[in-house]
């Protein structure tokens, strides 16, 4: 019969091993898959993507990279969205000048490719 000690350590290997593999293969955190901006990997890091701007009139691309996660880079062209003059890109001078203009848009985004670290600016 097996003691205390080996059935802990049983366990505790099982649940280890398990986090590990769940760890290396999330692409997404964000609290809704669904509503993730880029179709769950939006924590691939090293990456270069693309922001499309559209008005009933025109569309735009941006091109941009990271080296941390889209996410974060995510956050910060949003951020910049609502706070004018911070972190200022030219997408956010566009789409601050669609706000100012009143005019409506969208925004989609998508990873084109990941890069290596070092191939990062």
């Amino acid at each position: 019969m097996p003691n205390a000690k080996n059935i802990i350590q049983a366990h505790n290997k099982r649940i280890l091993a398990t986090d590990s593999t769940n760890a290396t293969n999330k692409e997404c955190n964000c609290r809704r898959n669904s509503v993730c901006p880029v179709n769950g990997k939006c924590i691939t890091e090293n990456v270069v993507y693309e922001a499309k701007v559209t008005t009933s009139t025109s569309s735009k691309i941006y091109i941009g990279s990271t080296g941390n996660t889209f996410k974060s880079r995510y956050n910060s062209h949003t951020y910049s969205f609502n706070h004018e003059g911070v972190n200022e890109t030219k997408l956010s001078s566009h789409i601050w000048h669609l706000k100012n203009s009143r005019q409506s848009f969208t925004t989609s985004w998508r990873i084109l490719r990941t890069i290596q670290g070092e191939d990062h600016p």
